[in-house]
């Protein structure tokens, strides 16, 4: 899954969020390709999309990392991402009882006739190290 989260610093200066309408008000750094400038969260009753703004848009999940940690912006970041900078207060967890959208991942090939073995291996060997991680399951 992911996960909501900013710098202290930043939180200091801006304020904390309340609720995911309060996002559009405050600085975030999003991600091209995981939904960039609208992002879309559930809650415990309800489903909110919200129209985000900031100083930063990337697809290098690198750099969304590094300016989160330098208080750029407010970041939605893989939970294996961010839970030791969480965990060691670099970051804050914010908007706890709200889930970003998940990420999905597809393997696509022609077809499943004459599929190299090699190709089958790959995929029994990522969809395995993938689904049977906790790194990568929600929750």
């Amino acid at each position: 899954g992911s996960v909501l989260c900013a710098a202290p610093a930043l939180l200091s200066r801006i304020g904390q969020p309340e609720t995911p309408e309060a996002l559009a008000d405050r600085p975030c750094i999003s991600y091209a390709q995981l939904g960039g400038k609208t992002w879309t969260l559930s809650g415990p009753d309800r489903t909110v999309r919200v129209d985000v703004a900031g100083p930063l848009q990337t697809n290098e999940a690198y750099l969304l990392l590094r300016a989160a940690l330098e208080g750029i912006g407010i970041v939605i970041l893989p939970a294996f991402a961010a839970a030791p900078h969480i965990a060691n207060g670099d970051l804050v967890h914010l908007l706890r009882g709200w889930k970003p959208a998940e990420l999905s991942l597809y393997a696509l090939y022609a077809s499943r006739r004459n599929l190299p073995a090699t190709t089958r291996a790959f995929l029994d060997f990522v969809a395995d190290k993938i689904g049977g991680s906790a790194l990568f399951r929600s929750g």
